[in-house]
């Protein structure tokens, strides 16, 4: 049972990071939202769906984000971690057709423009 578990674990390492480091950037959204009297109480609900439109968004661009020589696995932490920070905003700008098509666009050129700075 033990080797089934760690077997899962090294299989998925880097998903389970993505989504351990988007949802603690979740919380800690929500909490200071709240302690800074932005929002009444924490709500899970919108925890979750941040961590998952993030731990989503992360896994999509992790390739491309290696793929540039200045971008090491410290340095993915702090992106999983900052994109869960604000991953109820991207789920706001995604709502729509046009905040999509702007989304996507604003990615697709950020890679055009970095592609030959390797």
């Amino acid at each position: 049972m033990t080797n089934n578990i760690m077997y899962f674990i090294f299989a998925h390492y880097q998903i389970l990071m993505i989504v351990v480091f988007t949802f603690t950037g979740s919380i800690v959204r929500d909490i200071f939202n709240t302690l800074s009297d932005k929002d009444s109480h924490v709500e899970i609900n919108r925890i979750i769906l941040s961590a998952i439109t993030s731990s989503i968004l992360m896994y999509s661009l992790t390739d491309n984000l290696l793929a540039m020589s200045a971008i090491t696995n410290k340095t993915l932490v702090s992106i999983y971690f900052i994109s869960g920070l604000i991953g109820f905003d991207i789920l706001g700008k995604l709502t729509s057709v046009e905040g999509v098509v702007k989304f996507l666009d604003y990615i697709r050129d950020y890679f055009v423009k970095n592609d030959g700075k390797k």
